[in-house]
């Protein structure tokens, strides 16, 4: 009774005084109880284990140290603590003053888990909810900004070593490491801020560039003949390389690389429509051009539709005053791949019969069908296939006619042809004849 009227009696908020403290549950108090001697075994454990470690390495010492001795190099059982750390050796002490701190660690650890029981959370410390606090009112006012200085957050006359000091600080604040224990909303948040400034970036780069502060760079300058590293039908591949400068040139910097290619031929071989194939970083000094990619592999087979000598591509170096002299390279292209070769086509004018020209160079020659002597340049005809529009050449053997493009089969070489009367010729005279057949 006298117990609740001192209850009753103190104000709310006083701490109980000393020696009237309530007393705990007897099965609370047997649970913590049992808690601080596991931790306490456990701290124990550990702390033996690192005596043991100590005294293998202790032993393991002496043993150098007398090999040592016997070969009059190092220091002796006689020698100094001073010049032993002079000779990068660590005395027992040290050793063991280590072993003490990592012993008095493990008695913290012990302590810190005895307070962490179930049922209690670990609140976040003021440093981490004051860092979550500024990187999500960074994110917020990045994506507000309008302007590539609002984003980040320099006045609009700024330098460039402001604008890259400024870069750095949003990019280390905003880099994933720095959120691994957000939440995905905010990770995905920082990872658009993080983009919008690399493009805030790169648009106050171009526009202090294009301000005429600098000029444009220079011609790259290309390292060999592009070489031919596949040529299978359908995997083709080249190896284009050029110079990279070793000292980039404040007045004329390179920002990135563009490489173009022809997408038409006309029919003298010249090149036209050129398309961007790639755009590569201002540290890349390679370019491969393969068949798996639908623009290159269309610049390929513009080359393979009539059938030039070589293809053309050129590399600018580009900056945002604009593009350099481009840097030509030519691709070996006829002769590289056996599928391209093949005998021309040409037509009798007597019996309209399709046949292959002969390889030698002769000025007469026999018609197949109706032997009539015919001038191989004037007859000769250029047979494209009626579904890619390829160049269609017989074999070496004259016996079939294909597109070399797409591989259609178009005629094969005439055999035992009659001609045919005058009259049924100027009745069916409406074209040639693939195979003897009108």
């Amino acid at each position: 009774i006298e117990e609740e009227q001192r209850e009753a009696c103190r104000p709310p908020g006083l701490p109980d005084p000393p020696g009237e403290a309530k007393s705990c549950p007897p099965e609370a108090s047997k649970s913590i109880e049992e808690e601080q001697r596991e931790a306490g075994k456990v701290a124990s454990g550990e702390v033996a284990a690192l005596r043991r470690l100590l005294a293998e390495r202790e032993e393991e010492l002496q043993r150098l140290r007398r090999r040592l001795a016997e070969l009059g190099v190092g220091p002796s059982a006689s020698t100094s603590p001073a010049a032993a750390a002079s000779l990068g050796f660590r005395s027992t002490s040290d050793v063991e003053a280590d072993t003490e701190t990592a012993a008095d660690a493990f008695s913290c650890d012990a302590e810190i888990a005895q307070d962490s029981r179930p049922g209690r959370e670990e609140e976040p410390s003021p440093a981490a909810r004051l860092g979550a606090a500024a990187i999500r009112e960074e994110v917020l006012r990045i994506s507000r900004a309008e302007t590539p200085e609002e984003v980040l957050g320099i006045p609009k006359d700024s330098n460039d070593a402001s604008v890259n000091k400024a870069w750095k600080r949003l990019v280390f604040s905003l880099h994933p490491d720095k959120l691994s224990e957000r939440n995905e909303v905010d990770k995905t948040a920082a990872l658009e801020a993080l983009h919008s400034v690399r493009r805030a970036r790169e648009e106050l780069r171009r526009l202090s560039q294009a301000s005429g502060l600098v000029s444009a760079p220079e011609k790259p300058t290309a390292v060999g003949k592009p070489v031919c590293t596949r040529n299978q039908p359908g995997q083709r591949r080249y190896e284009c390389r050029w110079e990279v400068p070793a000292t980039a040139d404040v007045t004329r910097p390179i920002e990135k690389y563009e490489v173009y290619g022809p997408r038409v031929f006309l029919h003298t071989g010249e090149p036209v429509e050129w398309v961007l194939l790639a755009t590569l970083p201002r540290l890349e000094g390679c370019f491969v051009f393969v068949e798996e990619s639908p623009t290159q592999q269309e610049v390929m087979w513009a080359g393979d539709r009539m059938r030039v000598p070589s293809v053309p591509l050129t590399v600018y170096s580009v900056n945002g005053r604009g593009r350099s002299e481009p840097e030509y390279m030519h691709l070996p292209w006829l002769n590289k791949f056996p599928w391209l070769q093949g005998l021309l086509s040409m037509i009798c004018r007597q019996c309209c019969v399709l046949q292959p020209q002969p390889d030698a160079k002769t000025e007469k020659v026999q018609c197949s069908a109706c032997k009539t002597l015919l001038s191989p340049l004037t007859a000769e005809v250029l047979i494209r296939c009626p579904k890619c529009h390829g160049e269609a050449l017989w074999d070496t053997a004259a016996r079939r006619l294909d597109c070399r493009l797409c591989g259609r089969h178009v005629a094969d070489a005439p055999s035992n042809v009659k001609p045919k009367p005058a009259q049924q010729q100027r009745t069916h005279s409406l074209g040639p004849s693939f195979g003897g057949r009108q």
